[in-house]
């Protein structure tokens, strides 16, 4: 069984291991396969998938109604 006492020393070692490591990335801009990334950020279905997400993250603030609207902006864009 595991105490609350060790399970802080294990927080606290777990957050002094990621500050030493921080990792070392490039651009975004620089990666290979950048251009295919923007290319498929354009699509229905992401752009969809981004609005339902936000819709449910903010379903207490009426989010669900938003996405609705959302939706019909993002339908209307593409012509379906």
């Amino acid at each position: 069984m595991i105490l609350p006492i060790e399970l802080y020393f294990i927080n606290k070692f777990h957050k002094e291991n990621l500050k030493d490591s921080k990792p070392n990335l490039k651009p975004l801009n620089q990666y290979c396969d950048y251009k295919e990334a923007l290319k498929i950020q354009n699509y229905f279905s992401y752009k969809l998938g981004l609005a339902w997400c936000k819709a449910y993250k903010n379903w207490y603030k009426g989010g669900f109604i938003k996405f609705y609207f959302e939706y019909r902006k993002l339908k209307k864009e593409l012509g379906r």
